[in-house]
């Protein structure tokens, strides 16, 4: 019964979303999919203002969450993602490459210094990247440079890798335009160019023509330059220690 189940709701997803794209007024809702740092750093930068101005009958609202929200399922009308998804439904646009570093805490590195190179991170304690994102291209690095290093803590977000390495017990890669606003890390090494990760804008190619998600990808396509400097964190200044 369960492949029966699983048709009818794939049915059920495809008519909703259909009728939905068939919507004619820019008006409502348009509900955005978006890691929950990402989404901060989008919602406190006052392009949303932007946005509802040039559409006042349009209000943005994000789903924030770690995991893939289903835009197949309807789960929302577009996404910020990073990386590139596979499935060949959807339509996607990269709009920003984030640069990635390693930080620790002063109190870590008063404790046990700092690593002079990426292969002296294996004497050092770090954050394990746990769960979906254990193949984040940082945690697949981690394990390839640091393969014996002891692990202090695991996260399954990137906020709860911060907040380890906050608290003084490790190490570990954070996006820099996250830890460049935390005046407790300091960056011990990078930038490195094999973390930067893409960040793409994604929807599904049934609601690409929905009035609300294209006023939303044309506004993108007009403030790229916006969009890039807040996700990437162009400008931002990182303290490093000496």
């Amino acid at each position: 019964m369960r492949p029966l189940a699983e048709r009818v709701e794939t049915s059920v997803a495809d008519f909703e979303r259909r009728i939905a794209s068939r919507d004619p007024d820019l008006v409502g809702t348009v509900r955005i999919g978006c890691p929950a740092t990402a989404a901060n750093r989008l919602m406190k930068s006052g392009v949303l203002d932007k946005f509802h101005a040039r559409f006042p009958g349009l209000r943005i609202e994000f789903l924030m969450s770690e995991d893939f929200v289903d835009l197949g399922k309807g789960e929302a009308d577009l996404a910020i993602r990073q990386g590139a998804p596979q499935d060949k439904a959807l339509i996607i646009r990269r709009i920003a490459d984030v640069p990635w570093a390693v930080f620790a805490s002063n109190a870590y590195i008063m404790r046990h210094g700092r690593p002079g190179r990426p292969e002296n991170i294996k004497d050092h304690f770090i954050v394990e990247f746990d769960g979906l994102l254990a193949e984040h291209a940082a945690g697949r690095w981690m394990r390839s440079v640091a393969p014996g290093a002891v692990s202090a803590a695991r996260g399954n977000s990137v906020p709860e890798v911060l907040l380890a390495v906050k608290s003084g017990v490790a190490l570990a890669p954070l996006p820099m335009p996250l830890a460049a606003s935390d005046t407790d890390l300091v960056l011990v090494l990078g930038p490195r160019p094999e973390l930067t990760f893409p960040f793409f804008l994604v929807t599904h190619r049934d609601m690409n023509d929905t009035p609300r998600v294209r006023a939303f990808m044309n506004f993108v396509t007009d403030e790229l330059k916006t969009f890039r400097q807040i996700l990437s964190g162009n400008g931002s200044r990182l303290k490093q220690s000496g």
